[in-house]
């Protein structure tokens, strides 16, 4: 369980921070580029952002739910604080996909135009600029964080490996201690053998 707990772990990681990525140097500037008209591809943009949302949602319980498999599994601090972190990119991508961006496409809708913004909606527009900014920066946050997550979690495996914890299933694990140790020991370690 605790190999597909990684799997799911590193998938989610991959989705998100790829997710991120792909939006942040691909998808935003080739439609804020100047080829089409800002209000068409703020529009655009809004579809884009809001699928890229689920993505970041099912991710982010993907990723906590694997955490927590592993936090309360190994129990190392690092799982824990992997988890800690993980809680908190979910919680920050909560907020900046369902109140945030809600707010922000609201905004957009109102100043209509973005080509030529009339001198009434100057505030809207002031409004979404400062709204924008919060929402990119939160983006942001989530990516490095995620980012520092996949190092702090394949640190932790790189670790376990080098103590022997991944390298060998706990039967295989148990047949080893058993050649290695003397004779009531063995009676022991086959009476405990029942629990496991």
């Amino acid at each position: 369980m605790r190999y597909a707990a990684n799997i799911l772990v590193y998938l989610a990681l991959s989705l998100w921070i790829g997710g991120l990525i792909v939006f942040g140097a691909v998808v935003a500037p080739a439609l804020f580029g100047g080829a089409i008209p800002r209000t068409l591809a703020g529009s655009i943009n809004t579809t884009i952002l809001s699928r890229l949302g689920v993505v970041e949602m099912v991710a982010g319980v993907v990723l906590v739910g694997g955490m927590l498999y592993l936090a309360v599994r190994v129990g190392s601090w690092m799982n824990w604080g992997a988890l800690a972190l993980s809680i908190a990119m979910l919680v920050t991508a909560t907020y900046y996909t369902q109140v945030l961006f809600p707010k922000v496409n609201r905004l957009r809708v109102e100043i209509g135009s973005f080509e030529t913004i009339q001198a009434e909606k100057i505030p809207l527009k002031a409004a979404f600029d400062r709204e924008h900014a919060v929402y990119s920066s939160m983006a942001k946050g989530v990516l490095f964080a995620a980012v520092a997550l996949l190092v702090l979690h394949t640190i932790s495996l790189v670790r376990a490996s080098g103590r022997g914890q991944a390298a060998a299933p706990a039967t295989e694990t148990v047949e080893v201690i058993k050649r290695q140790t003397p004779r009531p020991v063995n009676e022991v370690i086959e009476q405990a053998r029942v629990f496991f």
